[in-house]
């Protein structure tokens, strides 16, 4: 399944078609709108997919860019079997081929 934003800020289905069918939401917004910030930490610093945000993170995010790639469903779904982080392998693909590039001027 494939999800998109809607211009309403809610989430839409992508169907094969093209078109869009929205998606019932089952979030509690009010619950979560009552939640303290102390709260709010607490759930994630307890969810084990939650990364730690410490001094080390940021230090080791600094002077990385995030950029945004649409691949197409082919090429992703080919890399996507491989073993190795997908962002680990487009940034390993296109840095062979700078390298490469560079070999060659």
């Amino acid at each position: 399944m494939t999800f998109k934003p809607l211009p309403d800020g809610t989430i839409g289905e992508l169907l094969e078609n093209g078109e869009t069918r929205p998606v019932a939401s089952r979030t509690d917004w009010e619950r979560l709108a009552r939640l303290t910030e102390a709260e709010i930490e607490a759930a994630a610093v307890s969810d084990p997919d939650h990364p730690a945000l410490d001094d080390a993170f940021w230090a080791e995010a600094e002077g990385q860019e995030r950029t945004v790639v649409r691949l197409e469903p082919d090429v992703a779904a080919e890399l996507g079997r491989a073993s190795v982080d997908l962002e680990q392998q487009v940034n390993a693909i296109l840095r062979h081929h700078l390298l490469a590039k560079r070999a060659a001027s």
